[in-house]
């Protein structure tokens, strides 16, 4: 297994150290062109991405489908080759390619250096929302991160993430880490739709019963954090924008399961409002409705 995790590493930083020589925007045309590649002749995960779709998008055809599907497949390499990418930019080509817009509410929490949770979703590039966030701002984010089977990509992944202040916490150790920085009035950013286990609470996603895991919520509802929401959201000329909103947590009832449901609830709503608008942008290669 070492030896395999060693060659997968070779070519993975092989391609890494291409993407700094080649840079940003011949980086994400290669990106779209194998992802059409990987589309048609190599259908990883085809089938669990087109069966999501149709099953979120009931009215639309075959042929809706599978466009968007292509198009997914192609913002998802897009979004992994950038990321590989990011360590070897510049700071300011980090705040150049993204437009970050806050309503009023979200800046004077940003300005003011108030403490807060970030959430957002594997949709559009959240490696983005993560890395460009803090550097438009001047603060840092503490990244909860899952690590991956290949420690070797794990400690690159770490130090990409890391490259400009940001703190990483692995998941495992994040609950005691999380509340530490929030306490201390830090900025803890995360990706808050990953799939819970079977016997967790249903709450709908497009239309579907869906399983989520509720430990944001409950650490939200814990701590009585301030919520903000964003997505990276790519646009044609391959360039971002992100609309940051504050998570309304006013008006929350019932036990305290019910609030943490209702939490998770809110926040689903925001992104499912993105992901209808966008739908070739949210990560469908992964089983959301495995059970």
């Amino acid at each position: 297994m070492m030896n395999k995790n060693r060659i997968e590493y070779f070519f993975f930083s092989l391609f890494a150290k291409l993407f700094k020589l080649i840079g940003l925007n011949a980086t994400r045309k290669l990106g779209k062109f194998l992802g059409s590649v990987v589309f048609y002749l190599v259908p990883i995960r085809k089938k669990v991405v087109l069966q999501n779709l149709t099953r979120a998008f009931p009215t639309k055809s075959n042929h809706e489908i599978k466009k968007i599907a292509l198009y997914n497949y192609q913002s998802i390499t897009i979004t992994f080759f950038e990321f590989m990418y990011f360590p070897s930019a510049t700071k300011q080509e980090m705040k150049s390619i993204i437009d970050i817009t806050l309503t009023d509410e979200c800046k004077e929490i940003v300005v003011e250096k108030i403490g807060f949770m970030f959430l957002t979703a594997h949709f559009g590039n959240w490696e983005l929302s993560a890395l460009s966030f803090p550097l438009m701002y001047d603060f840092i984010f503490h990244i909860l991160a899952q690590p991956q089977r290949n420690p070797y990509v794990t400690k690159w992944s770490t130090d990409a993430r890391e490259a400009f202040g940001n703190k990483v916490i692995m998941v495992g150790v994040s609950v005691r880490h999380i509340i530490e920085a929030l306490k201390k009035n830090g900025v803890v950013g995360l990706a808050g739709d990953q799939r819970g286990p079977v016997d967790s609470p249903r709450i709908d996603f497009l239309g579907v019963p869906t399983a989520y895991h509720l430990g944001t919520p409950t650490i939200i509802l814990k701590t009585k954090s301030k919520v903000l929401v964003g997505f990276a959201i790519r646009q044609t000329d391959y360039n971002y924008k992100m609309n940051v909103e504050k998570l309304d947590l006013t008006n929350l009832i019932g036990s305290q399961k019910e609030q943490i449901i209702e939490i998770q609830n809110r926040y689903i709503r925001i992104l499912e409002k993105y992901v209808r608008e966008y739908p070739e942008q949210y990560f469908w290669m992964h089983k959301i409705w495995k059970y």
